[in-house]
C-alpha cells in the first residue's frame, strides 16, 4: 500500500499555486477564490505561510510571494548559470588544447571535480564531475592548498600520513610547504608525475572578488606536455581563468 499523501501540504500547495503570474499579489478573498477555499481556511493557511516566509504581506493588505520562496528560485538559477557557464568554458578550453580540463573546489581536505571535458586525443583520465581527489599530489589540489591559511594548512598536513602514488609524489611536510610556497610565487601549480607516472598537470586559480574559489586545470602525457609547452598552456590556462571570473561578475554569481 502506497504512504497516504498530507492533504495539509497538498492544500498549501495549491494555495501557492493561486499566486502564479500575480506580481501584484492577492488578497484574502482572492487567494479563497482561485485555491477554493472558505475565506477564514485560506486565511489560516496564508498566516502559516506568512511566518514561513513563503508570503510576504503588503500594507495595503495584498499578499505576495515571499523571499524564501523567490530566494530559492534565485538561487538555483546561479547554481545553473555558473555550471553551465564552467561547462561552457572547459569545453572550449580541451578543445583549444586538445586536453584533458577540469575545474576543482576545496571541499573538506578534498580536491572536488566541478567540470570535466575531455577531446579525442586526450588521455583517458579516471575523473568524472563529482569526483574527489588528493590535494597535495594534484595540480588543482596544490593551487587549492597554496591559498588556505596557515592553519588550515598546518591541519591538513598534521591529519596522517600522506601516500606516495608514485615515486615523483612529495610527501614530507617540508616539501609540501615549499611546493605551495613556490605556487604562490609563480601563480600556478604543477603535478609533475605525482599523481600518475607519465602525465602532467597544469593548474591556475580562479578568483572571485579578490580571493581563490577554485582551480582550473590541463592534464596531459608527458610527452606532449614537454617543458617548452608549459608556457603556451599556461597562458591558456590563466586566460581561460580570467574570462570565467570576469562572467561570473557580470552576472552576479560570487561562487561556482
Amino acid at each position: 500500500m502506497s504512504t497516504p499523501l498530507n492533504k495539509s501540504v497538498l492544500r498549501a500547495f495549491h494555495l501557492l499555486e493561486a499566486f502564479k503570474n500575480k506580481r501584484d499579489g492577492l488578497t484574502l478573498r482572492e487567494a479563497a477564490d482561485r485555491s477554493r477555499m472558505t475565506v477564514p481556511t485560506a486565511h489560516r493557511f496564508l498566516r502559516t505561510l506568512l511566518s514561513l516566509g513563503a508570503l510576504d504581506q503588503r500594507c495595503e493588505g495584498r499578499y505576495v510571494i515571499g523571499s524564501t520562496l523567490t530566494g530559492f528560485a534565485q538561487n538555483n538559477a546561479k547554481n545553473e548559470d555558473a555550471e553551465a557557464i564552467l561547462d561552457r568554458h572547459v569545453r572550449q578550453l580541451a578543445a583549444t588544447l586538445h586536453e584533458t580540463v577540469h575545474v576543482a573546489e576545496l571541499v573538506g581536505s578534498m580536491a572536488y571535480y566541478t567540470a570535466k571535458a575531455e577531446t579525442q586525443r586526450s588521455l583517458k583520465i579516471v575523473t568524472q564531475v563529482g569526483t574527489s581527489l588528493e590535494a597535495y599530489c594534484t595540480g588543482v589540489g596544490k593551487v587549492l592548498l597554496a591559498h588556505e591559511s596557515a592553519e588550515m594548512v598546518s591541519r591538513y598536513l598534521d591529519k596522517g600520513e600522506l601516500i606516495a602514488l608514485t615515486s615523483h609524489t612529495i610527501t614530507d611536510r617540508d616539501g609540501i610547504l615549499r611546493e605551495l610556497e613556490k605556487v604562490r610565487e609563480l601563480g600556478y601549480a604543477i603535478d609533475d608525475q605525482e599523481f600518475e607516472v607519465g602525465l602532467r598537470c597544469l593548474a591556475a586559480p580562479i578568483y572571485l572578488n579578490g580571493r581563490v574559489v577554485a582551480a582550473l586545470s590541463c592534464s596531459a602525457p608527458l610527452s606532449r606536455l614537454p617543458d617548452e609547452n608549459i608556457p603556451h598552456f599556461l597562458n591558456a590556462l590563466k586566460r581561460r581563468s580570467d574570462m570565467i571570473a570576469s562572467e561570473f561578475g557580470r552576472k552576479g554569481l560570487t561562487q561556482l
